[in-house]
Parts: C-alpha cells; sequence; structure tokens
C-alpha cells in the first residue's frame, strides 16, 4: 500500500522514511500561518494531518 506526505511547504513525497517523516513533522516547530501542517495520504483515501501545538486532525 502507497501512501504520500505533503510538507509544511507543499512538497509532495512518495513512500518517506521514518525519519524523513520525523524532519517534516519537526517543521511544525517553527512559525507561519500561512503554512499550518502537514500531513500524509494512504491510497485507500484516509489521512492525517499534524499542527503546531500537537493537534491532529
Amino acid at each position: 500500500m502507497q501512501y504520500l506526505m505533503y510538507s509544511r511547504w507543499g512538497r509532495c513525497e512518495r513512500e518517506p522514511t521514518l525519519a524523513r517523516m520525523q524532519e517534516v513533522l519537526s517543521e511544525l516547530d517553527s512559525e507561519d500561518e500561512e503554512h499550518a501542517g502537514v500531513s500524509l495520504i494512504h491510497e485507500s483515501e484516509w489521512s492525517l494531518a499534524a499542527y503546531p501545538g500537537g493537534l491532529l486532525a
């Protein structure tokens, strides 16, 4: 099963490694109201988005 990850700056990556996912999550440590979150989207169409402060949606 495949999944995509979107970084805070809009970069899309297929099948990122765990280390890369951690790097992208660390992007949330800086303030940026325009680029609020990062997301992971599975090919079955479920998704998970992370935002500063620990909010997951």
